[in-house]
């Protein structure tokens, strides 16, 4: 026979310890979720792309070279998200993300960036911020290397175009110089000088037998030489020298002027000659320095392209996203266990207090404990009765 009264008093009885015991266990259980709010994680991944060669092929094996330079990334990443944290961040142990690689043979590289926040929308903001500036690094740091590989042959090519100008500069001042006459001009014209002399001097040749001979050593020379020979213009001396002797007419100055206007012109002749060899050497200056200037730039040209087709790409291939179960739904779970934990708990405690209880209760307790069976029961009849 079941004792409804004794159980309904057994559980009046132990009811306030259990609510207390589950009370106190719950408000722990519940503390200590507090001290821990729920974090989520969203993470985001990278491919490391790199063509081979000018043909513009994707490269999906790995090399040393681009698993340190994805090291290399990382490691700045943290520094750079580092240095823009407060002083009380960068002294907390642990760091909002994580940035691992993964690599494995004939498959792609992979740089994997992982976020916990508080939040859901900040930790994906902070995963995909991240993602775009491991980007920006990883193209600077490459930047950087191929400024260091050209800047010898820019600094070669601005030479060679600083010598360019120059050449030019010359080249054109040069020409602003150049003679009003051009040489076949002045020849022309001393050609027609000389005819004139030598007409003049067969007309008016003296009868002076010195001065005869001097003009038939002369003719001999010019036969042999020029008129600018040392020779020829040694006898031409001698015969002004004779010339000067006897009494001069109208005859001996039209010779001198004569002799005086193809001298002129003859140094003429030796300028604009000059002048055309200085033009030349200038033109090449100017040529050489231009063949300088292009051979620099299509040094510096394939430089480029040979960095150019080496470098390494990064490409976010996954963006930021929510990872691992819900902290809301796990939260909600682990209420609930903590719930049914301190429902358990104070059931325990109330049979435990039942199960120790040394007090006669009930006549069964009375044959359990004394081994003696009653015969009858007396109800409680209340202080007015007793």
């Amino acid at each position: 026979m079941f004792e409804w009264g004794y159980w309904r008093w057994q559980i009046i009885r132990c009811l306030p310890l259990g609510i207390v015991s589950a009370f106190f266990f719950a408000a722990t259980g519940w503390s200590v979720l507090e001290a821990n709010p729920p974090k989520y994680a969203a993470s985001a991944r990278i491919v490391l792309e790199r063509n081979v060669g000018l043909g513009g092929t994707s490269k999906a094996q790995r090399t040393p070279e681009e698993v340190q330079h994805l090291q290399v990334v990382a490691h700045a990443l943290k520094a750079d998200f580092s240095a823009t944290q407060s002083k009380a961040a960068q002294l907390s142990a642990d760091a909002p993300f994580v940035a691992n690689i993964e690599s494995s043979r004939d498959k792609p590289t992979y740089l994997k960036i992982k976020s916990t926040m508080p939040d859901a929308t900040a930790a994906i903001a902070l995963a995909q911020t991240l993602s775009l500036r491991a980007i920006e690094l990883s193209n600077g740091f490459q930047q950087h290397a191929t400024d260091l590989a050209v800047n010898k042959l820019r600094e070669s090519l601005r030479n060679a175009t600083a010598r360019l100008a120059t050449a030019e500069v010359d080249l054109r001042s040069h020409s602003n110089q150049a003679p009003d006459l051009r040489i076949e001009e002045l020849q022309d014209q001393a050609s027609r000088l000389r005819a004139t002399l030598r007409a003049a001097e067969s007309k008016s040749a003296p009868e002076n037998p010195e001065v005869a001979k001097l003009y038939g050593e002369l003719a001999t020379a010019r036969g042999l030489y020029s008129d600018l020979h040392p020779k020829v213009r040694l006898i031409k001396i001698r015969i002004d020298k004779a010339i000067k002797q006897r009494p001069a007419g109208q005859t001996g100055q039209d010779l001198r002027f004569v002799k005086q206007r193809m001298q002129d012109i003859d140094a003429q002749i030796v300028a604009s000659k000059d002048h055309q060899a200085t033009a030349d050497r200038l033109n090449a200056a100017v040529s050489s320095a231009k063949a300088r200037v292009e051979a620099a730039d299509d040094r510096l040209q394939a430089a480029m392209r040979a960095n150019e087709a080496n470098r390494i790409t990064l490409k976010v291939v996954k963006d930021a996203s929510l990872t691992g179960r819900n902290p809301a739904k796990v939260r909600v779970a682990i209420l609930a266990t903590i719930g049914l934990a301190a429902l358990l708990l104070a059931i325990g405690v109330a049979a435990l207090r039942i199960r120790f209880d040394a007090h006669l209760r009930r006549p069964r307790d009375l044959h359990d404990t004394l081994g003696l069976t009653p015969f009858a029961t007396l109800p409680d009849l209340g202080p007015s009765l007793g």
